[in-house]
């Protein structure tokens, strides 16, 4: 079983990546000194309305807000950690799952336009065959995007598939040549950004995949299915 872990809507602060929006494509960042500034430079925007933040207490790096800037999300930006730059995340939740090899879950909302879905796992110490990631439309046989890690697979050595099925039917194949960081008790981090046009994925804040609307249900993706990863968490 997972793990509900928070309901509400909040914010998070991250130190590896900043997002840009499109009101002059200004990155939603803070200060280590400031934690108010994303809400600033946000509010300060002509065509943005009424951003109401709030910290909880001094001390306290959680803060939650009345209306989500993070609507005009066009893009995520890694950069190296670093305290001094620093980034508010909108989270409306996230799951925690124990160790197993298969995890079917629904997620309580939906991908939408500017809503980014954090996903941390484990690949195991005893390398499995293949991990996998999956984004779904629940009560269907669509599957939005799935990303496989495949260590030894249908005849395929540490390579990165990325796949999407449609109407039963395995479409959109994509093999990043080159590119394969997973290995034993490694971490992985992937997140999701859902845009007017599809959706992107990043995979240790690498862009990797830009899935369009032709092959896309945003607003209809509301199910993670993950297999062979560890210590699994996903955030949305």
């Amino acid at each position: 079983m997972s793990t509900l872990v928070s309901e509400s809507t909040r914010y998070v602060r991250c130190n590896d990546l900043t997002f840009k929006c499109n009101s002059d494509l200004i990155p939603l960042t803070s200060s280590s000194t400031n934690y108010l500034v994303c809400a600033r430079k946000c509010e300060q925007q002509p065509d943005c309305t009424v951003f109401m933040f709030t910290r909880y207490s001094p001390g306290v790096q959680d803060a939650a807000c009345s209306w989500c800037p993070a609507k005009d999300i066009v893009s995520i930006i890694y950069t190296p950690a670093d305290p001094l730059l620093e980034t508010w995340v909108r989270t409306l939740g996230f799951l925690v799952f124990p160790n197993n090899s298969f995890i079917k879950e629904p997620i309580p909302t939906t991908l939408s336009v500017g809503q980014v879905v954090f996903f941390q796992g484990r690949v195991p110490e005893l390398l499995p065959d293949r991990c996998i990631f999956s984004l779904n439309v629940d009560s269907s046989a669509s599957i939005a995007a799935r990303i496989e890690a495949r260590f030894n697979y249908a005849h395929d050595y540490k390579r990165v598939a990325i796949f999407t099925l449609r109407n039963s039917v395995w479409t959109d194949h994509y093999f990043p040549r080159e590119f394969f960081p997973f290995s034993a008790g490694q971490k992985v981090d992937i997140a999701v950004l859902g845009t007017s046009e599809g959706f992107d994925m990043y995979l240790n804040g690498e862009l990797i995949k830009t899935v369009t609307s032709t092959t896309v249900w945003i607003g209809q993706i509301n199910l993670v299915i993950v297999t062979n990863l560890e210590e699994v968490l996903v955030t949305f």
